[in-house]
């Protein structure tokens, strides 16, 4: 009889989130950007974790070159928006992710902080699962084509039809030896 209960519970909570987004918010002063996705309350330390975006990453994590560098400027673009936020509201979803972060909505003086990273071209609609930033199929092809913008990379070939180095397994790092050895008389 307990398990039902929960479950009960468990699917009203859920429709209350589909419905508004999220449990009831709470304002705070100011969050800081520990990258597009990640945000840090100062005050009291806690991390959280945008419920609704997936952002390139900064870290080691990224694939390649590219996606650390949008990784990067979805931070600049995080960092901008809230600094310039007059009201900053978080609502946490009821579960942390696997890092301990508090998963929650974010709102940014009446906007879905996400919506507006994703409006101007940081982030994804979060799908469950991260998904490849890399390669001609991945994130950061796929919102190139989005917004109009050219997108290659020579890391992971992304703008040629093969596959991210290392989703094929090559051993970083690729060395190309030139086989010309005439001499390079600077004519031409």
């Amino acid at each position: 009889m307990r398990g039902l209960l929960w479950t009960f519970q468990r699917r009203a909570k859920a429709a209350q989130e589909k419905i508004t987004g999220a449990m009831p918010g709470v304002f705070v002063a100011g969050l800081r950007a520990i990258d597009g996705d990640t945000l840090e309350d100062p005050q009291s330390g806690a991390r959280f974790r945008v419920a609704n975006i997936d952002c390139p990453e900064t870290s080691d994590n990224a694939e390649c070159y590219r996606e650390r560098a949008k990784g990067e400027q979805a931070k600049a673009a995080a960092e901008i928006i809230l600094a310039s936020a007059k009201a900053i509201e978080i609502r946490p979803v009821g579960r942390n992710d696997q890092y301990g972060r508090t998963l929650a909505h974010i709102r940014v003086d009446g906007q879905d902080y996400g919506e507006l990273l994703i409006a101007r071209g940081f982030a994804r609609g979060w799908r469950g699962k991260r998904l490849s930033w890399c390669g001609p199929g991945g994130g950061l092809a796929l919102m190139a084509a989005t917004t109009g913008t050219a997108h290659s990379c020579k890391t992971c070939r992304a703008g040629s039809h093969t596959l991210c180095i290392g989703d094929k397994g090559v051993p970083f790092p690729v060395v190309f030896r030139k086989t010309d050895t005439a001499p390079d008389d600077g004519a031409s």
